[in-house]
């Protein structure tokens, strides 16, 4: 079956298929599935979403990150079905999208026990993930790469933070907290 849509190219025609809208329904959707389920099971056991509590601890309201983590994998996903059947580095682009998907889901669950500056570097190893898979797939699709630059940008701001942080100063209860202490005159 096939529906037959005006293309805005000249007036011609292109034949959609069902199946290619399905395919590509299955794609956005099952990345955030997966990240919804994960957490709702957490949550069923008694405790708090970790994909709540990531963003909780940047001060966000948790269903936000939650929001922001589902919209992005989404994004992934329709990029994927996007480049994944265009030959060889379509394949290698498809193979790092769902690498970064499976991180971005596992991230908030690899962090839980971690303090603010082990998150921060689990966070920015994410964030060379991203821009791994960026690469790969602007080499395939320089449309579908610049639909994801967005959601990579926002994957690393939790680094960024990080990051400007520790430079600031600021360290972590189990650090030396007097770095920016003089020493004392005798």
């Amino acid at each position: 079956m096939a529906l037959d849509i005006a293309t805005t190219h000249g007036g011609h025609h292109k034949q959609v298929r069902v199946a290619d809208i399905l395919a590509a329904t299955f794609h956005a959707l099952v990345g955030p599935a997966l990240l919804i389920s994960l957490n709702a099971s957490v949550v069923a056991l008694g405790f708090e979403a970790p994909a709540a509590r990531t963003g909780e601890a940047l001060g966000m309201p948790g269903w936000l990150t939650v929001t922001a983590l589902a919209m992005a994998l989404s994004c992934w996903g329709l990029v994927r079905w996007a480049v994944a059947t265009r030959g060889t580095a379509g394949r290698n682009a498809g193979d790092w999208l769902v690498v970064l998907m499976a991180a971005t889901i596992a991230f908030p669950f690899i962090t839980l026990g971690f303090d603010f500056a082990w998150t921060t570097i689990v966070a920015f190893a994410l964030f060379l993930v991203g821009l791994g898979t960026l690469q790969r797939v602007a080499r395939v699709s320089p449309a579908a790469a610049l639909a994801m630059v967005p959601t990579v940008v926002t994957l690393g701001m939790p680094f960024l933070l990080g990051f400007t942080l520790m430079a600031a100063g600021w360290t972590p209860p189990f650090a030396v907290t007097s770095a920016n202490e003089a020493p004392a005159v005798a």
